[in-house]
């Protein structure tokens, strides 16, 4: 679960107040959010009953059983612009698809081309210990503590808090990841709660992708241009040195809505390197419909990215939302789902009593600014309903850590290594 920021546009402060049991996004309710407003309303017996009779209908969206599929595609070698400068890059050139909403970058490369990745290196490994050598995964573990020592503690149950669930499956899972050759880097230290802003992971995302990059040129004694990176970088920097989410002072490259050519020209970059995955761990509250159970997985889209900014833009509730940009377009569709399809079927296998049982859409999209804000394939993992006594058992337990750390690491494996 994770607070209303968490959902935001690039936009401003959500716009109402939050529920203590659900996520929000910042045009309207999550799914579980809707539900749990449909259930007080409702009541539980007819909010379960229409999500077990309306296939096909537009509750299909959010509840629907059934789960997208997605061919895996290998990075395409994008075609450097003349003029690959941080402020450069051609002029958006598409229409609004959403009446009011926001024009729309070219879904192509504007950045030049510095790293190339031949994913069918990985092809056919066994899930050995070098099975994911030259893996790069960002490992998010969602929520942690807030300055003076006080809790951003996500789902809370009795004394159960998520954001030390989130920490203690990550740890597990960077050891598991790493027996198998992968680089892991921890948005939050497993050794030393902390908190970390939305914005800051994202900025270290990128400088991640950054320092992969200058590693890349100094081991194989080439050379690139080392002054684009550290121009974009200089700009996302205030992220990382303020670590708040304030809109003012925290979101520096990031503010706004859709994205800038500085942001677009980082978000092309990012692209580049297929062999980094994003992973966020989170897990999920309902405590009224206690029923709701199992794993979720988020993956964002081009279309779900600029349905939600299109939104934003239109609402005159929102003050805070300049600079209003042109709509990013770039990202991996087909290997974000891909990524998502891959963790889900993995994790329901290791850990077959976190497969939901309650009608929920398993596999979703969303515009989670953890997903929209890096352009690598990425993921948000809602490990199970701490609202549910099964899961919140199952969650709690070390040797269930294990296996859903297991089962995220096979995931990733058969992403990278099974066609």
């Amino acid at each position: 679960m994770k607070r209303p920021i968490d959902r935001i546009s690039r936009g401003g402060s959500p716009g109402f107040t939050r529920l203590s049991y659900g996520r929000q996004r910042r045009r309207g309710l999550t799914a579980r959010g809707a539900l749990a407003a449909l259930v007080l309303w409702l009541g539980p017996a007819t909010v379960l009953s229409a999500i077990t009779s309306t296939a096909g209908s537009a509750w299909s969206s959010m509840f629907g059983p059934g789960r997208p599929t997605a061919t895996p595609t290998a990075l395409s070698t994008p075609t450097p612009p003349a003029d690959p400068t941080p402020t450069g890059g051609p002029s958006p050139t598409a229409s609004p698809t959403i009446p009011g909403g926001l024009s729309k970058w070219p879904a192509e490369n504007s950045a030049p081309v510095l790293y190339t990745t031949e994913l069918s290196q990985y092809q056919g490994r066994a899930f050995d210990d070098q099975a994911l050598k030259g893996v790069v995964v960002v490992l998010d573990p969602g929520h942690g503590s807030t300055p003076g020592g006080l809790q951003e503690s996500g789902a809370v149950i009795g004394d159960m808090q998520e954001s030390t669930i989130n920490l203690q499956v990550a740890d597990v899972l960077k050891a598991v990841l790493e027996s198998h050759g992968a680089t892991v880097v921890m948005t939050r230290n497993p050794l030393a709660d902390e908190f970390r802003s939305l914005h800051y992971r994202i900025a270290l995302t990128a400088q991640t992708v950054f320092a992969k990059q200058k590693a890349f040129w100094t081991r194989t004694g080439t050379t690139g241009d080392a002054a684009l990176l550290d121009g974009l970088a200089a700009l996302f920097q205030p992220s990382l040195t303020n670590n708040t989410d304030a809109y003012s002072t925290g979101r520096s490259i990031f503010k706004g809505l859709g994205a800038s050519a500085d942001l677009r020209t980082l978000l092309d970059l990012e692209r580049q390197h297929g062999d980094m995955v994003f992973l966020s761990l989170h897990c999920n509250i309902l405590p009224q419909y206690p029923s709701a159970n199992g794993v979720q997985v988020y993956y964002a889209s081009n279309s779900s990215v600029y349905k939600d900014q299109s939104a934003t833009a239109a609402d005159p509730t929102v003050k805070d939302k300049a600079p209003i940009d042109p709509a990013y377009q770039f990202y991996d569709d087909a290997a974000r789902l891909h990524f998502a399809n891959d963790l889900h079927d993995a994790l329901v296998v290791a850990t077959p009593r976190l497969k939901s049982t309650s009608g929920l859409q398993e596999v979703l999209e969303s515009d989670y600014a953890v997903l929209r804000g890096e352009n690598l394939v990425s993921a948000l993992v809602e490990m199970g309903f701490l609202s549910n006594k099964s899961n919140l058992a199952d969650l709690q337990n070390a040797a269930v850590q294990k296996q859903i750390a297991v089962g995220l690491a096979t995931g990733i494996y058969d992403y990278f290594c099974k066609p």
